[in-house]
């Protein structure tokens, strides 16, 4: 049995473990994470995008205490760097303890032949940017094809790698079609370690560059950490990505679904009922294609009213505790066995608070959640 005990208070949070594993085998480990400051935010547990390890997201809890227990499965020999770290995105007055204990079985003893000796392959070296098809997907994309509707492209970029204590700012720089690369934006929190390019107008990203990825293009990403006097060599994906359009939807103008992942047209609320899988997002979804629109609120509807869900730019919704563009109030995500409707309303440029501007309401059906 080995155990790694690393507690520390810095704004990033992590701890690395280094083993020496034999080839063929299971190695558990359990990794918890206590946060001493209770401040209602959720503790989130990361794992490096290893091939070696077989699961890989996050794993979040209410404040206070998250434990992850998962499988090592250890193909060649050799030793194994692990990267674990934990947040809860309070960078005021934390203190995030990982404990990380991981069991081994019994070593067996190795055979050794002497007429032959064996070639170990190097571990590749996890890349340190990643990208992904959208902020709710883990799979990396890189020498790969996107494929997005014309009014949802987006591509999130997520970099692997924990800067120095005294950051300053992240730099993501993009590359299209081998040309030179050009600034594109920043994440929106400084202990982020992801940034989404969608079409919208968020002021993280490039202005010229609000309109989302495009069409017929490759893209290449570059990741700087900025400190005080100096900047880091740029941290990149390990291939392009090419992204093109979608063909248009299988569904109605200013028709409203919901479904179960960003890139779907299922409409789930035709059947009344919406059962998730492991990767599954609960999804409200749109086609709606007016050239003036800003933004998109979502309501729940109930017979006594509506109440704000939350708002996006694209063209849908994910309604999960990973999305930060929902309410507080709904930051739960949805129950099982409860019926819900849902309205959107598609915000003009002139919309403001005493002086509602917008097109529709649009609304789905009624649909349940059901194990």
């Amino acid at each position: 049995m080995v155990k790694i005990l690393d507690g520390q208070t810095e704004y990033r949070y992590g701890a690395s473990a280094a083993l020496t594993l034999y080839a063929g085998q299971n190695y558990a480990v359990e990794i918890t994470a206590t946060d001493d400051y209770n401040d209602g935010n959720k503790v989130v547990i990361e794992l490096s995008d290893d091939s070696n390890i077989i699961a890989t997201k996050y794993y979040l809890s209410d404040d206070g205490k998250v434990v992850w227990s998962g499988q090592l499965n250890i193909v060649q020999p050799g030793k194994y760097s692990i990267t674990i770290w934990a947040s809860d995105g309070n960078l005021t007055s934390e203190s995030i303890i990982l404990a990380i204990e991981a069991v081994i079985a019994p070593t067996p003893t190795p055979t050794v032949t002497p007429t032959a000796t064996p070639t170990v392959t190097p571990t590749p070296t996890p890349w340190p940017v990643i990208v992904t098809d959208n902020l709710y997907s883990a799979e990396d994309i890189s020498g790969q094809t996107d494929c997005d509707d014309l009014k949802g492209r987006e591509l999130c970029v997520r970099w692997r790698v924990l800067p120095k204590t005294n950051i300053r700012q992240i730099h993501a720089y993009v590359a299209k079609n081998n040309e030179t690369p050009v600034y594109l934006g920043q994440p929106e929190k400084i202990n982020d370690n992801y940034l989404v390019w969608q079409r919208g107008n968020f002021p993280n990203i490039n202005r010229i560059l609000r309109n989302g990825p495009e069409g017929g293009n490759d893209y290449q990403f570059f990741i700087y950490f900025i400190y005080s006097r100096s900047r880091e060599e740029p941290y990149t994906n390990s291939g392009p990505v090419y992204f093109e359009l979608a063909p248009p939807p299988p569904v109605g103008e200013n028709k409203v679904i919901v479904t179960d992942n960003p890139d779907g047209w299922e409409n789930r609320a035709s059947a009344g009922i919406i059962r998730l899988g492991e990767n599954d997002n609960f999804t409200i979804k749109w086609n709606i294609n007016y050239s003036d629109v800003s933004s998109f609120q979502a309501y729940i509807v109930n017979p006594s009213g509506q109440r704000y869900l939350g708002y996006s730019q694209s063209n849908y919704l994910v309604w999960s505790t990973q999305s930060p563009n929902i309410s507080p109030e709904f930051r739960a995500g949805p129950q099982y066995d409860t019926h819900y409707k849902f309205r959107i309303y598609p915000l003009k440029p002139d919309h403001a608070p005493g002086r509602p501007s917008f097109y529709g309401p649009f609304e789905t059906g009624y649909v349940r959640k059901v194990r």
